[in-house]
């Protein structure tokens, strides 16, 4: 963030500006979020782009619009790219030319942009999937690869906060230590589950004809949400394995190691 926020006293410096990030980890745990955040914290205007908006069954056609959104990010620039399932743009097509070669030539003229020394344009790649090409993931291409795991419970307490005072501004008679009740009874939950619980609890205190959404509210919004809690365990192991194999700064893989209860 401080080198976009201060680009000039940067260059002063020698230090090269970043190029952009790798998202990986499960639905729900806030990486276009992230995106969003990052574009508001540095003044940069954010452009987001799904690869299926550009890839055609029509040969040639996916590989010229690639071009054509390359070209016009560039122009923008200045700017951050997210990128939604960039896996599906992280592969050398191997698995045969059953799609006439288009995986293989997209992913080439994809990597060629990444590693563009004068490449302005800074891309956030989100992914459930992070085993890419090595190459895609080489330094000098992407800064850095960065897990996005389930919230700890200060986390799921400040997004029960945000989507009941900030995002709907709901008229509620929940305290402080109701929230904190139900950060730790949610613990492996994702954003867009705490999301729909308080989404959930309005509801349930609209039909019951109640003026204010109250604990009772949210205690049957929870006791009625069906949540496999196994199976989001099971899930956080697998990436948190992930994030111990891919995630190139130590500094950060222990803090979130920490945070998640999961130092060795």
């Amino acid at each position: 963030i401080a080198p976009m926020k201060d680009p000039e006293r940067a260059k002063e410096m020698g230090m090269e500006l970043p190029r952009g990030l790798i998202l990986f980890g499960p639905g729900g745990t806030g990486k276009t979020v992230f995106a969003k955040a990052l574009a508001k914290e540095v003044g940069l205007p954010l452009c987001t782009l799904s690869p299926e908006n550009f890839m055609s069954s029509f040969v040639g056609e996916s590989e010229r619009q690639l071009r054509n959104i390359i070209k016009l990010a560039e122009e923008m620039a200045p700017i951050i790219i997210f990128i939604d399932e960039i896996d599906r743009l992280g592969g050398r097509g191997e698995g045969g030319e059953s799609d006439g070669g288009t995986s293989r030539r997209l992913f080439t003229q994809f990597l060629e942009w990444l590693g563009d020394e004068n490449r302005r344009s800074f891309i956030i790649g989100a992914t459930n999937a992070p085993y890419m090409d090595a190459a895609f993931r080489r330094e000098g291409r992407f800064d850095n690869i960065v897990p996005m795991l389930s919230p700890d419970v200060n986390a799921r307490e400040a997004i029960l906060k945000v989507h009941l005072d900030v995002v709907r501004k709901v008229k509620h008679s929940i305290t402080e230590f109701d929230i904190k009740e139900f950060a730790k009874l949610t613990d492996g939950w994702k954003g867009n589950m705490l999301e729909e619980l308080v989404k959930r609890a309005v509801r349930a205190a609209f039909v019951s004809g109640a003026e204010f959404v109250e604990r009772t509210h949210l205690q049957t919004a929870y006791d009625d949400y069906q949540v496999n809690q196994a199976a989001l365990k099971q899930d956080e192991e697998k990436y948190i394995q992930i994030a111990k194999e891919l995630c190139n700064s130590k500094k950060f893989l222990n803090k979130l190691l920490k945070e998640q209860g999961r130092m060795d």
